[in-house]
């Protein structure tokens, strides 16, 4: 019998893989034994030292990705949407004005 906490640890991983393929850049992970969700962002810099808008880059990027995916976290790791489900309801966009 599988427990409720692996079946949770199934869903978010299968939700941090999806997540992964969307991304442009950086990727989430989770370290189990402290039970967080990370978001790394990488990049190389040819001179060595990062410039302010490298640095902008990175924590805009970051912001944006980590706003985008709260949600599809709360959802899976609450049980009440599936990896796929809160992942296609992110992909949604606007169309029109209000």
């Amino acid at each position: 019998k599988v427990s409720p906490k692996d079946r949770k640890l199934v869903a978010l991983r299968a939700l941090l893989a999806l997540a992964n393929e969307t991304l442009e850049v950086g990727h989430f992970c989770h370290f189990q034994k402290n039970e967080t969700i990370t978001y790394r962002f990488e990049f190389l810099i040819g001179s060595g030292k990062p410039t302010a808008m490298d640095v902008e880059v990175a924590v805009g990027e970051a912001l944006r990705s980590c706003e985008l995916f709260y949600c599809a976290f709360l959802g899976v790791l609450s049980e009440s949407l599936t990896p796929e489900k809160a992942v296609e309801s992110l992909m949604l966009e606007t169309v029109g004005e209000a």
